[in-house]
């Protein structure tokens, strides 16, 4: 007897890039389907920290090393909810915090203090991350591999037909993909959703018009939103540590 099945699924998993299916479901969705799973990738590795490995040694040693998470991922984590598990991470933080700044003192008293202390630079290095957001991080490898399929698979047709009833990239996205690879059709089926969405867009214009009361918006309603995803990517994904600094 077969103890089981291996399904059609596993085999294709075989020869597939991983992130291949992921993509295929993801552009089912709305909006970039390399945010959606971004997204998706951020709220899963929050989650695992906090009920899996915040008791690990080396999540607290990373979380000193980065002095916890960036300002986007930190505020996710408060989302998140366990606020024993973040209470527990971020005494770590706290207390690297106050390590680095020990002995750094611009606060000496007299003429002694006052050749004795620390340049701000000093201070000001011993209080930077040595590493950058470890979710940042994470995020930043599984783009890349999100963006070597699309680079890889542009002549799949399973592939391409998914991206074609997708909603397209947002621009950060699709400029990362088209450094890698790019084709005619690849690049004509991005075009034409932006044409789509700029003529909605004018549409809405025109509907908004006092003079057009009697106008219904209908689905163009929302496309000044849509406008924005599609130039800056979803909320959060873009603008992180790693970017900033």
């Amino acid at each position: 007897m077969i103890p089981y099945t291996i399904t059609d699924r596993k085999i294709k998993n075989m020869l597939t890039p991983f992130g291949y299916f992921d993509l295929i479901d993801a552009m089912a969705e709305p909006n970039c389907p390399v945010c959606r799973l971004l997204e998706r990738d951020a709220s899963k590795l929050l989650t695992t920290i906090l009920y899996e490995y915040v008791t690990e040694p080396q999540t607290h040693a990373t979380f000193r090393q980065s002095l916890g998470l960036c300002n986007v991922h930190g505020w996710q984590m408060a989302e998140q909810g366990n606020v024993m598990s973040i209470a527990v991470l971020y005494s770590a933080v706290i207390d690297e915090a106050l390590k680095q700044s020990k002995n750094r003192s611009h606060n000496g008293q007299g003429l002694r203090g006052l050749f004795n202390r620390v340049p701000r630079s000093e201070l000001s290095n011993a209080l930077t991350p040595d590493t950058p957001c470890p979710v940042c991080d994470k995020l930043d490898e599984n783009q890349s591999r999100y963006m070597s399929v699309f680079a890889e698979k542009m002549t799949d047709d399973r592939f391409m037909t998914a991206f074609k009833a997708s909603d397209g990239l947002c621009l950060n996205h699709f400029r990362q993909v088209v450094a890698l690879n790019s084709t005619p059709e690849f690049v004509i089926t991005q075009r034409a959703k932006w044409q789509h969405l700029y003529d909605e867009m004018q549409e809405f214009i025109r509907k908004y018009d006092p003079t057009k009361a009697d106008s219904a918006i209908g689905i163009e309603g929302d496309s000044w939103l849509r406008a924005i995803r599609q130039m800056v990517g979803e909320k959060g994904v873009f603008g992180k540590r790693s970017d900033n600094e």
